[in-house]
C-alpha cells in the first residue's frame, strides 16, 4: 500500500516534540521464553519497587551499553531498542525497553516486545524477560496485521492521527512508535502513544491506539488500551 511504501523522509512535528529518535544498534537474543503481559504495578510510583514512567524515553548512550551487556551471547532474534518505557528501582535497577524484534530465519518474522533488563549494583547486566507486544487489534479476523517497517511517525501518518483526534476530549494523546496497520474497509493504524489525562496533572501512562481511516479519507480513534508495564512473578509457586 503506498501509505505503507513511502519513504520517511521527515518525522512529524507532533512525533519530534513527544518522543526521541530511536537507537540504532541492535543485539541478538535467544532470551528468555516470551510471556504474557500483566498489570501487577503501577507505571507512574517512584517508589522502590515500583515502575516510573520514564519522562525522557530516548535510549541513551549508557544504556544501548547495558542493553548489550545483557543480551551478549545470546542468539535466534535480533532486538533493536527504540524507546526505554519505565525503570523500577531494586538490587540495582530494571528497565522496560520497547524494541523491534526479527527472528534470525530463513523467512524473518518481525515484531514488537517489551525487553526488562537488569542492572546490579555492580554493573552487571542481564535480561530478566521479554513480552510480545501485542497491538490493538492484532487477533482480528478482518484483516491480517502487518508489523510496520519502520517505528517513525512520517508525515501522511500523523495527519491522519490530527483527524482522529479531532473532537476527542478526556485525555492528550502524544503518538511515539507506528506499530502496524491492517487492511479492512480502509485502514486501521495502530500506534503506540504518551496519555496524560486532561483532569489529573502528572497522570501519565502508554496506551496502543488504533485509528481507522476510511476510503474517504476521514479518520477516528476505534480502541485506546493502556500498557501495561509489568513482569509475571515467576519465583511464585504454582497454586
Amino acid at each position: 500500500m503506498r501509505k505503507q511504501l513511502c519513504i520517511l523522509t521527515a518525522v512529524s512535528a507532533l512525533f519530534a516534540a513527544s518522543c526521541s529518535s530511536p537507537a540504532s544498534p541492535s543485539a541478538s537474543s535467544a532470551a528468555p521464553v516470551p510471556s504474557s503481559q500483566t498489570e501487577d504495578h503501577s507505571q507512574t510510583e517512584e517508589a522502590v519497587g515500583g515502575w516510573q514512567l520514564m519522562e525522557d524515553e530516548t535510549i541513551t548512550d549508557e544504556l544501548q551499553a547495558v542493553f548489550d551487556k545483557a543480551s551478549e551471547g545470546l542468539t535466534g532474534v535480533s532486538y533493536t531498542p527504540y524507546i526505554c518505557l519505565a525503570r523500577q528501582v531494586v538490587s540495582g535497577t530494571n528497565y522496560a525497553l520497547l524494541c523491534s524484534s526479527v527472528t534470525v530465519t530463513a523467512e524473518p518474522k518481525k515484531d514488537f516486545a517489551i525487553v526488562y533488563v537488569n542492572e546490579d549494583l555492580k554493573g552487571n547486566a542481564k535480561i530478566l524477560d521479554i513480552v510480545p507486544l501485542e497491538f490493538a487489534g492484532k487477533a482480528d479476523t478482518l484483516g491480517k496485521w502487518e508489523v510496520a517497517d519502520s517505528p517513525e511517525i512520517y508525515n501522511e501518518l500523523s495527519l491522519v492521527f490530527s483527524k482522529g483526534m479531532e473532537g476527542f476530549t478526556g485525555s492528550d494523546l502524544s503518538p511515539c512508535i507506528y506499530l502496524g496497520w491492517q487492511l479492512v474497509d480502509g485502514t486501521n493504524y495502530a500506534l503506540l502513544c504518551r496519555k496524560s489525562t486532561v483532569a489529573v496533572k502528572g497522570d501519565t501512562s502508554w496506551a496502543i491506539v488504533t485509528i481507522h481511516e476510511d476510503l474517504d479519507g476521514s479518520a477516528k480513534i476505534t480502541d485506546i488500551r493502556d500498557l501495561q508495564i509489568a513482569m509475571p512473578d515467576k519465583e511464585k509457586p504454582a497454586s
